[in-house]
């Protein structure tokens, strides 16, 4: 189970735990002070003069009408109390049992006490008995249940020092444990943005999460000079080179070249320090890098002039990784010295590249296509058929 996965269930159980402890510890309070009202009501009720009979009756009865409702309230309290019902090994069903007949005979002599008026003396004296001893009965098991109330909290306190407190502690632990690996992590993540920023004016959005579906590897060349100082990417040696190693392997069913440029490049250099438009020529050489799949190849062939030669299952497919490079770049603004957010856009010419056709003239056309890209506006992507189907 990961970290973090087990920081969440320690933490829902601990939140579980509590819950119930909580519940279980209100209910104590509560089935005391029940308790302690059942022996008010039938102390009270004791107590009662029997000079005046009906007022004496009328009392009684209104009184043992509360206690066989605190009583009936009493199960309740018992039967909601998981901790108690699971957890204890005291059995409160028979003291429940007795207590409610306990009460049944405490109120049958209670009315034969307070109702019959002329009894003989040897029977007043009975009734009498049966109401003191059922009284002390009644009052007996109400301390019984008192002092088991009592035992049962403290073994709630067990309870919950010997589960809740190694429970609390644990969690407390992999919380740490889990602050510590985020912070790690951001601090992972921090470095690996600075280290592609590569100056002061750096892209402010996140990566893309392209970055886990492709791999963002530049390709390396043997020959030193086939690579772009700049970018790292090849450079138009390099795109030549690997484009004739490639030509026999097994490609997909539809092959096509995007050419690629910057838009209003020459203006932005014109405005800012040259630092701040090279950053954004290693934006598209990254971005290249990071969208291009195993068998595609990449390259800058001149100074505003990218190109990946894709090979995908359909023309869909192509046309919509072009159109993600060219999404990324302009979704992730760059900040100048001075602090202004700066959006820059790319153009692209996209064409279908024929197994026959030679390499240099489909560049040639990509570069005409792309022309036409930036004479609609730039940040788009054109493709042949928007114009004449034959240029030559």
């Amino acid at each position: 189970m990961q970290l973090s996965k087990l920081f969440y269930f320690l933490t829902t159980i601990s939140i579980i735990f509590l819950i119930i402890v909580a519940s279980s510890e209100y209910l104590s309070y509560t089935k005391t002070e029940n308790l302690q009202r059942e022996k008010v009501l039938s102390t009270a009720v004791y107590n009662l003069d029997r000079k005046d009979l009906d007022l004496a009756n009328i009392l009684y009865r209104g009184q043992n009408t509360r206690l066989r409702h605190e009583s009936n309230t009493l199960q309740r309290y018992y039967d909601n109390d998981f901790i108690g019902r699971f957890f204890t090994t005291v059995d409160h069903k028979q003291d429940l049992s007795k207590l409610k007949k306990n009460i049944s005979s405490f109120n049958l002599a209670a009315g034969e006490w307070f109702t019959l008026e002329k009894v003989e003396d040897a029977q007043h004296q009975a009734n009498k008995e049966q109401f003191t001893n059922t009284y002390n009965a009644l009052t007996k098991q109400i301390d019984h249940l008192l002092s088991a109330n009592d035992l049962y909290i403290a073994e709630q306190h067990t309870l919950f020092i010997t589960v809740g407190t190694p429970l609390l502690l644990l969690t407390a632990i992999s919380w740490i444990f889990v602050y510590r690996r985020r912070q790690k992590n951001k601090k992972e993540s921090r470095t690996a943005e600075k280290s592609l920023q590569g100056s002061s004016y750096s892209v402010q959005a996140g990566q893309s999460s392209r970055q886990v579906e492709h791999s963002i590897k530049t390709p390396q060349s043997v020959n030193p000079s086939y690579l772009d100082l700049a970018t790292g990417i090849n450079n138009d040696k390099g795109f030549m080179h690997e484009y004739n190693e490639s030509k026999g392997q097994n490609l997909h069913n539809y092959t096509a070249v995007c050419l690629f440029a910057v838009d209003k490049l020459e203006e932005m250099e014109a405005n800012f320090p040259a630092d701040f438009s090279e950053s954004i020529l290693k934006k598209v050489g990254f971005m290249l890098a990071l969208y291009h799949h195993d068998r595609d190849i990449i390259g800058r062939l001149a100074h505003n002039s990218f190109v990946i030669m894709l090979s995908r299952d359909d023309k869909a497919s192509a046309v919509n990784d072009c159109e993600l490079i060219r999404k990324s770049i302009e979704g992730n603004p760059f900040t100048t010295e001075g602090g202004q957010e700066l959006i820059v856009t790319i153009s692209g010419g996209f064409l279908q590249k024929e197994s026959t056709q030679n390499i240099n003239d489909i560049l040639r056309k990509a570069n005409k296509v792309l022309s036409m890209s930036i004479q609609h506006g730039g940040n788009r992507i054109a493709q042949l058929r928007d114009k004449n189907t034959a240029m030559k």
